[in-house]
């Protein structure tokens, strides 16, 4: 079951699918393209540590280089 978490309009979605925590961060600038991925245990411990300030930081990194994230893109059902 999805829970949502934070949800950001033009910026980001950030939820818990089950035991996964995913965060959905809205790129581009003419073309605007999804880039969803799935935070890892580190990644988890630091949110779980500073909360919604981690958030907005990691979906800046993502929004401002979304090829470095690429490899880490997963397709999610809305």
């Amino acid at each position: 079951m999805r829970k949502e978490i934070i949800k950001k309009d033009w910026d980001y979605n950030f939820y818990k699918n089950e035991d996964k925590y995913i965060l959905s961060v809205l790129c581009g600038t003419v073309g605007l393209f999804e880039i969803n991925i799935q935070l890892s245990k580190d990644e988890i411990s630091v949110y779980k540590e500073k909360g919604e300030t981690y958030i907005d930081e990691l979906a800046k990194s993502i929004q401002n280089s979304p090829s470095s994230f690429s490899n880490r893109n997963l397709i999610v059902d809305k």
